[in-house]
């Protein structure tokens, strides 16, 4: 499936209007027009900073995944460390 995704998003890309192709590009931060630029070129690169854009987006949520499990982790030890703590005290009760 990747080789069709990718060529239906081409087509996709370049079947925009010229002006939607300028206002996404916009929305994105993105110059309008490079020099000497024709609407095919700017599709293309308009492709290309949106799929670069998906691609930071999910390293972004990779990263903040890990962070979230890195906190779960040390919550889950805090609280293995206090049941133990726990039940030592109420074994030295017992005795």
């Amino acid at each position: 499936g990747g080789e069709g995704e990718g060529a239906r998003g081409s087509s996709t890309a370049s079947a925009l209007s010229e002006q939607e192709v300028v206002r996404r590009l916009r929305l994105l931060k993105q110059p309008a027009t490079l020099f000497g630029e024709r609407h095919a070129d700017r599709a293309a690169r308009l492709k290309r900073v949106e799929r670069e854009l998906v691609v930071e987006d999910n390293y972004a949520v990779g990263q903040q995944s890990n962070t979230l499990l890195e906190i779960q982790r040390e919550e889950e030890a805090e609280r293995q460390r206090a049941l133990r703590k726990e039940a030592a005290r109420l074994q030295e009760e017992e005795e």
